[in-house]
């Protein structure tokens, strides 16, 4: 069997290890960017001064030897005669194809948005162009979600001045109920940055670069602008070839294989599945790339893998906070038509919350801590819901 696997992010290569140690016949990878690396460490090094290259994802010998990677972007895809066509001219035929191809970087649609010294968070190139500032920069963060927070973390510790504007009610309101959030904001604050809610930010004002922000209540003076407001399903090469989709990400099935057979997606330009209500989400994390990464692979060797879905784990580090979440939060429950109730307790340094289905069957579990020694009981969390739903 030949497998083309286009993308080498997280999902594109967990997908070619999966393959190569399921002894799946002849495998490439196409790769946009090389060496490939590891969006989600980006705040880390930006935070510690590392290297870029710290970023890269380790490659072992075995997939170097057992595996092609193709340096190049993939720009035509030829259904009808299995073929996958490279910028430079060289065409690869397949029996399965795996579209890895990740996310985009969601701009809002602000006035201003292309000024000179505001991009989004999310590549090398921001990487790099972060790192190169000097001290002292009053820097606007557009989002507060665990990139958002993240990288305006690290970017205080570098010693500039950062705002984070959220439109929504709360910081993490994709990963996290208000009350444990409130926690994290309370830390953000303490800690020098200015956090500031329910405020969306309508332009970016400057003659030629960044010179301030406007919300409908303030003005508010930037040297540089960083958009963390979320991604997008990668999906241009795919668009017109008749793709089922789930509003703009490839639908799969619960084996990762798309509307066209033969055909598998997976990471932040496909949908996944939640393990508690079987109901297809959008969540573009890595560790549900990886996930589909093997049940593909193991699918292709024939094994006969069945699923049920995927289980959050969202585990991070904002500033000197451990944020973990595990299976569902209530507004999300809420979403997926599940009724639930939220319990939170407290102590010096720290949140804790289970969300119950009626009351009754834990659904997903959140902690915010400073305290090392406050357990998290993420584990204990799967193995319950596992229990009650499978």
């Amino acid at each position: 069997m030949r497998v083309v696997v286009i993308g080498c992010g997280v999902g594109g290569v967990e997908a070619v290890r999966n393959l190569v140690a399921a002894g799946v016949g002849e495998v490439k990878a196409v790769c946009g960017e090389w060496p490939p690396y590891t969006r989600h460490r980006l705040s880390e090094i930006l935070r510690d001064g590392l290297p870029p290259t710290t970023a890269s994802i380790t490659l072992e010998p075995e997939l170097l030897t057992k595996a092609e990677f193709v340096k190049g972007f993939a720009t035509e895809l030829r259904l009808g005669r299995k073929e996958v066509v490279l910028d430079s001219g060289e065409v690869l035929s397949y029996d399965s194809l795996i579209i890895a191809t990740g996310g985009l970087p969601f701009i809002p649609p602000i006035k201003g948005a292309g000024l000179r010294n505001a991009l989004p968070f999310y590549g090398m190139s921001s990487l790099k162009y972060l790192q190169s500032l000097p001290k002292g920069l009053r820097i606007v963060v557009v989002g507060a979600g665990l990139v958002g927070l993240t990288v305006a973390s690290s970017l205080m510790s570098r010693g500039h001045r950062v705002a984070v504007f959220e439109a929504l009610n709360h910081v993490l309101p994709s990963v996290m109920d208000e009350e444990p959030a409130k926690a994290v904001t309370a830390h953000l604050r303490d800690t020098g940055v200015k956090v500031f809610l329910k405020s969306r930010v309508e332009e970016v004002m400057g003659s030629s670069k960044v010179e301030a922000v406007r919300t409908s209540s303030m003005v508010w003076g930037s040297d540089v602008v960083v958009y963390a407001a979320g991604v997008k399903p990668r999906i241009s090469l795919v668009e017109g070839l008749g793709l089922e989709m789930v509003g703009k990400a490839v639908r799969i099935t619960q084996l990762g294989e798309t509307s066209l057979s033969g055909v598998y997606a997976l990471g932040d330009a496909a949908i996944s599945y939640d393990y508690v209500t079987g109901k297809p989400v959008y969540r573009p994390l890595g560790f549900i790339a990886a996930h589909y990464a093997r049940l593909i692979a193991e699918a292709l060797a024939g094994k006969g893998v069945r699923d049920r879905g995927v289980i959050p784990t969202i585990y991070e580090r904002v500033g000197g906070l451990d944020v973990i979440r595990v299976g569902l939060s209530a507004s999300e429950a809420e979403g997926l038509g599940l009724t639930v109730d939220l319990r939170c307790s407290k102590g010096p340094a720290w949140v804790e919350c289970f969300v119950r289905e009626a009351g009754r069957t834990l659904v997903g579990y959140e902690l915010v801590r400073s305290d090392p020694t406050k357990r998290n009981k993420g584990y204990e969390v799967v193995r319950e819901v596992k229990e009650v739903y499978q």
